[in-house]
């Protein structure tokens, strides 16, 4: 189990804006690592409701539990590393692994049980300088595709200024970026809806 305050700014970017810093921290030549990420809340959105997320991602070499928890600067990560065999009792019969994820849930009084919410794939390439390590990821769920920066950093203030200065630099306006499972299932229930209609 590990427990980590995550301190991230992120801002969708168009393609063009992706390719800029691809060239800009030299990661042409670097392969994407590809993660695939499998959201869960409950049927009466009970995590979304609390602004929490949980999220299996596959790996190549392993599979992460992870809750999230927003804090005041930054988010809580309680992660679990589970096997295939348990990642298949929470997909297929909403079993949810013992652990540190699971006691957590419990501890704020979330035991309903969790449905698989939605499913998107990160490419994702990484350059790391200072304190800081930049994050581009080229996101696919459904049949969408999108664009984003993340800034991962230590310290708060130091994080905000390099990520400002960053998107200054290159001339790209501030975007409201939602995080990732909002994406994927704000756009999973559109599509299911415009399919009905």
């Amino acid at each position: 189990m590990s427990q980590e305050l995550e301190i991230e700014f992120k801002n969708l970017l168009s393609i063009s804006e992706y390719n800029q810093f691809i060239n800009y921290f030299n990661l042409e030549e670097k392969l994407p690592t590809k993660q695939k990420n499998i959201y869960f809340d409950t049927v009466c959105h009970e995590l979304t409701n609390r602004v929490y997320a949980l999220r299996a991602r596959i790996k190549t070499d392993a599979i992460e539990l992870t809750l999230k928890i927003p804090q005041t600067k930054g988010i809580l990560e309680i992660t679990d590393i589970i096997s295939q065999a348990e990642l298949g009792k929470l997909l297929n019969s909403n079993i949810l692994p013992n652990g540190f994820v699971k006691s957590k849930l419990e501890e704020v009084k979330i035991t309903s049980p969790l449905i698989h919410l939605a499913t998107l794939v990160t490419y994702r390439r990484e350059y790391k300088f200072d304190q800081f390590i930049i994050a581009l990821d080229k996101s696919v769920y459904y049949d969408c595709t999108d664009y984003e920066i993340e800034v991962e950093c230590e310290n708060y203030q130091d994080g905000l200024n390099y990520f400002n200065q960053l998107l200054k630099q290159f001339s790209i306006p501030k975007r409201r970026t939602k995080p990732k499972i909002l994406r994927a299932f704000e756009y999973k229930k559109r599509h299911k809806k415009n399919r009905i209609t």
